[in-house]
């Protein structure tokens, strides 16, 4: 339940979609952004709660197997809050796994090219190491520290300042900056960001389960109480959209459920905070489109 379901993949006109699970709610990037802009910090124990599904996510996907039973070694990569999706019931689900990687798959990409968030990804990401489910944790451990503080982890000018940042690896304890977070929280997430990856946990549940014993975690439905207190109008005009494409026969192809989109992602303030695409500094290129389509029943992600 805490992994965004891919339904279908759709070939049409030279270009592949996916198509996936609709979930009515918004990205935790798009959430942190909103309650900065009300001055506020997201509740401990609700942040606990979300951390923790979104590792209950990770690790149904590093635990995947194939139809012989044998693991698929899959690693996300891209663990960050613009890929962890908060639906309006309080659960939160990881979703776009464009860059995932799985052991033995033919993998290529153009020499000194990174793929995922830098601010987000493991040292050893970041040294073109091999990378295991603990580049993972060591991502959702950065979101934790990001969630519980209210602030960015990893700041700088340029990205060559925030790979240096991560590579020396100066991680402040979050209550330093919150006095209220308890120690044993501060124990959970400094671990996760261990410099090195075999001090980190053994896997992404074993990090959920200790941040659970370390802070009371909030259940679904308060989580789904404190989204609509923030997100509450956006959620509410994306849905009266939504229910109107749904009754109407406006949407027939594909072009015709980009013109859709446009009016639904229009509901935000800014296009980036829809697609969620990442900061500014991390457009994407004109020949790597990276959009997200809200349509009738499904998420239907434009891979090139």
């Amino acid at each position: 339940p805490n992994v965004v379901q891919t339904l279908d993949v759709v070939a049409e006109g030279g270009e592949l979609f996916l198509v996936m699970e609709y979930v009515h709610g918004e990205s935790l990037a798009r959430l942190l952004k909103l309650a900065s802009e009300h001055k506020e910090r997201v509740p401990l124990r609700a942040a606990a709660a979300l951390i923790s599904g979104a590792l209950q996510g990770l690790h149904a996907a590093h635990e995947t197997k194939d139809e012989r039973g044998e693991s698929l070694g899959l690693v996300h990569r891209d663990v960050s809050p613009q890929n962890i999706l908060v639906g309006a019931d309080g659960m939160a689900r990881v979703l776009d796994f464009g860059i995932a990687h799985a052991a033995g798959r033919v993998h290529t990409s153009q020499v000194g090219q990174l793929k995922g968030k830098i601010a987000y990804m493991a040292p050893e990401h970041l040294e073109n190491a091999e990378i295991s489910r603990q580049a993972d944790i060591y991502s959702a451990g950065v979101v934790a520290w990001e969630l519980f503080t209210g602030t960015r982890l990893f700041k700088a000018e340029t990205q060559s300042a925030v790979v240096a940042k991560v590579l020396e690896g100066d991680v402040p304890p979050p209550s330093e900056l919150v006095p209220d977070i308890p120690a044993e929280c501060d124990e959970v997430i400094l671990k996760a960001l261990a410099r090195d990856p075999s001090q980190r946990y053994g896997s992404a549940l074993e990090m959920a389960l200790a941040l659970e014993r370390a802070s009371s975690i909030e259940s679904p439905a308060a989580v789904a109480a404190w989204v609509q207190q923030v997100a509450g109008a956006s959620l509410h005009e994306r849905a009266r959209l939504l229910a109107r494409i749904e009754r109407s026969s406006e949407v027939g192809d594909i072009s015709e459920l980009r013109i859709a989109v446009n009016e639904l992602t229009s509901v935000s303030r800014s296009r980036r905070s829809v697609t969620e695409l990442g900061p500014a500094s991390e457009s994407p290129k004109p020949s790597q489109p990276a959009m997200r389509f809200v349509g009738r029943t499904a998420n239907v992600a434009r891979q090139k």
